[in-house]
């Protein structure tokens, strides 16, 4: 499988997926209690969820090489490896 198609698959199934469910879960607490810091993060969640969107259109588009492609899959496994040591 190519990094470009493995890439879009992670993205479409499982970040994109968490990013979403984490950014209702942020609404809703915002609902109950509006702090600033409830704020931020659902703003920083949705920076994310722009960001991965707009690698996915790339993907979709033909603009996103297979090196970028590459770095991105790296970046991932080292957030999911800092995630996991928390």
């Amino acid at each position: 499988m190519s990094k470009l198609k493995k890439l879009e698959t992670l993205l479409k199934e499982d970040v994109l997926v968490e990013v979403r469910e984490n950014i209702i879960e942020l609404q809703e607490e915002l609902s109950k209690k509006n702090t600033q810091g409830i704020q931020d993060d659902l703003k920083y969640m949705q920076d994310v969820k722009a960001y991965f969107d707009e690698a996915v259109l790339n993907i979709d588009n033909g603009s996103m090489t297979e090196e970028i492609a590459s770095e991105m899959l790296e970046d991932l496994e080292g957030m999911k490896t800092d995630e996991d040591d928390v």
